[in-house]
């Protein structure tokens, strides 16, 4: 359910990266002079490997693939240590080996959201500074589609994006109650699967997916690789309104170009979006890849800010790099790590927001 660009590293995921991002270049308009920021750093020294974390209730949280536990605290601003909350199993009250964030684009919303798809369940979690909780189960709800990813809206409607066959990526907003369609737009992202001799799948690529954060009743897609993002409203009734388009227009060469881009040694794009009231932070990479080393070499690291109006606010050129970001709740504080330092600091930045 993660987009291609959700966690750039591991270096396993190379290959996937060079086949998704583009050669445009970072002069994006309205984000062509972007600012230096210098970076503090606290040190974590912990190997977690975290594939996702988001700010939940003023905390950070963040899930591990290597470690026995599944979530790990920490408290904001400082970034220091709360607790940890969750083991890996098969027994009762245990997780799945593999546990993964949902919605954690959109920021701060009280909790977080995981996907429990042996009791096709959305499972939304409580956090406070001494555990996390239980308090909300909504079903999962699945179409005839070949992929399916779903967003919670703080009302209970879901946005489900999903893909077909080839040419078929779509935006739906569905009923919380029984997972009925309710609307749909058209994406820019592109979707081609391959057959072999019997009519069997074995290959689905997927590029210029939109990264989909929501915050009260809108929505913002914002794509990997070509310099557009749609912002919409979105009604009581489940209809997508067009607040606006930000950006180039997306033309059929555009797609066509980011098909063709493959496996080479350089990349460029949209690697995670992150939302708070205010602003949502969409993190740009330009980076080389030494596949025979496993080694992630970052020539250039951006956040990009848009308001919630579509409105382009300005671009931050961070001095470290970064394969992830989140955003303190009042804009002030941005905080990545690089999964090739193996968590061992945070890089914290001021937004001057």
């Amino acid at each position: 359910m993660k987009t291609l660009f959700k966690h750039l590293i591991p270096v396993a995921a190379c290959a996937a990266v060079a086949a998704s991002c583009s050669a445009d270049g970072n002069a994006a308009l309205g984000f062509d002079k972007p600012v230096e920021v210098k970076a503090d750093s606290i040190a974590v020294n912990e190997i977690i490997q975290p594939n996702s974390w988001t700010v939940a209730n003023g905390y950070a949280v963040l899930t591990s693939r290597n470690t026995d536990n599944v979530f790990y605290v920490y408290s904001l601003p400082d970034f220091s240590f709360k607790y940890k909350y969750g083991t890996k199993g098969q027994g009762p009250g245990e997780f799945p080996e593999y546990i993964s964030l949902v919605n954690d684009e959109s920021g701060d919303t009280g909790g977080f959201i995981i996907s429990n798809y042996s009791n096709k369940t959305h499972d939304f979690y409580s956090v406070d500074g001494n555990t996390i909780k239980l308090a909300e189960q909504v079903n999962i709800y699945h179409l005839p589609k070949r992929f399916q990813n779903d967003i919670i809206m703080p009302s209970g409607m879901i946005l489900t994006e999903m893909a077909g066959t080839d040419n078929d990526d779509f935006l739906y907003t569905r009923s919380g109650e029984d997972g009925r369609v309710l609307d749909s737009v058209r994406t820019y992202a592109f979707t081609e699967v391959k057959y072999d001799d019997n009519g069997n799948m074995y290959q689905q690529s997927r590029v210029n997916r939109p990264l989909v954060a929501v915050r009260g009743s809108r929505a913002a897609l914002i794509y990997e690789l070509v310099d557009h993002a749609d912002f919409y409203e979105i009604s009581p009734e489940g209809k997508f309104g067009l607040i606006k388009s930000s950006g180039k227009d997306v033309l059929a060469e555009d797609i066509e170009k980011a098909k063709n881009v493959r496996s080479g040694g350089r990349a460029q794009g949209i690697v995670r979006v992150f939302a708070t009231d205010r602003y949502i932070y969409a993190l740009w990479v330009d980076i080389e890849m030494d596949r025979e080393r496993r080694k992630i070499t970052f020539n250039d690291v951006q956040v990009r800010i848009y308001g919630w109006d579509g409105e382009r606010v300005k671009s931050l050129s961070l001095e470290k790099p970064a394969s992830n970001i989140i955003v303190s709740g009042d804009d002030s504080k941005l905080y990545t790590y690089n999964m090739e330092e193996d968590f061992e600091k945070v890089y914290v930045y001021d937004t001057g927001l």
